[in-house]
């Protein structure tokens, strides 16, 4: 797997004491729920995405599907939401967050969700580079 064609760039903090936040992935595209607008106008696309990890059992290592949300705003939405079908397998960068509230029952849920900053089609889609 080869990164060499994604160009991330200087990451500034805002705060001195802030931690840095910063995934880069390579997931395929499982759901695209199409391109929406927020109340104020601020177009959004919603993906849900699958990738794998490594996992040793048996001495032996498998790969383990794992699916996350992500969202990407304003004109790279557009611009994506143009170009992109199930299955395609992207480079992102983003931000992980969680988002938690409590349910009817009263208990506490989490989830986490990527905000995308920057998107690729991944050489696998023999597809040239978007930048979103």
């Amino acid at each position: 797997m080869s990164f060499n064609f994604v160009k991330v760039g200087k990451v500034k903090q805002k705060k001195e004491n802030t931690m840095l936040n910063q995934m880069i992935l390579e997931a395929g595209v499982v759901k695209n729920q199409g391109l929406k607008y927020s109340t104020k106008g601020t177009a959004y696309l919603s993906l849900s995405l699958v990738f794998d990890t490594l996992e040793k059992k048996d001495n032996q290592w498998n790969a383990k599907k794992n699916y996350i949300n992500g969202t990407i705003w304003g004109k790279s939405a557009e611009r994506l939401a143009q170009r992109i079908k199930i299955g395609a397998q992207l480079i992102i960068r983003g931000k992980l967050e969680q988002r938690s509230w409590t349910d009817n029952e009263g208990k506490n849920k989490f989830l986490h969700t990527l905000t995308i900053e920057e998107v690729h089609f991944s050489k696998k889609n023999q597809a040239k580079m978007a930048y979103a």
